[in-house]
């Protein structure tokens, strides 16, 4: 298992091949994990285990159950994160694998996210207009106000459920 200090999300890999990386995540604080992002070459997929988590997929906001799954096609902006003050336990998949578990190994040890954004571009980018810094690339818990918001000012939309 291997922790992001930062965030204090804990990861298990699960299965490591070329076609796919499953992985056991435990979000363990509420809020935001990380930036919204892309990844140019593979898609993410989410099951929720246990607890509720919250995920916003192309401007899109749900949340999902023990049971449920949210993908992000390939190339698609999404942010994920725990909504709740309990942990949150889910299965992320990544299709293909490409350098996912490297780039997270890397990430969650502390190395320098701007130069990991170089180093592994099909695996993940940022959004070309008002990108975050990308030293928040595993930004600390939202404020409580943020979490608590279920979707955006405005119109709330709400994602139909993955296909299976």
């Amino acid at each position: 298992m291997i922790t992001n200090p930062r965030t204090g999300e804990e990861i298990t890999f699960a299965v490591r091949t070329p076609e796919v990386l499953a992985m056991d995540a435990c979000w363990t604080r509420p809020g935001q994990r990380a930036v919204e992002h892309l990844h140019p070459g593979m898609e993410e997929r989410w099951t929720v285990v246990e607890g509720r988590a919250a995920f916003r997929i192309d401007g899109v906001e749900r949340e999902a159950g023990p049971g449920e799954t949210v993908v992000a096609p390939p190339g698609t902006l999404h942010l994920a994160w725990n909504p709740t003050e309990e942990p949150v336990r889910v299965r992320i998949e990544m299709r293909p694998a490409l350098r996912w578990a490297e780039f997270t190994e890397r990430l969650f040890a502390g190395e320098d996210p701007i130069q990991l954004l170089r180093e592994y571009p099909e695996e993940i980018r940022l959004p070309e207009r008002g990108a975050p810094a990308p030293a928040q690339l595993s930004a600390p818990a939202a404020s409580a106000s943020s979490r608590r918001r279920s979707a955006p000012p405005g119109a709330p939309r709400r994602m139909p459920p993955a296909p299976p």
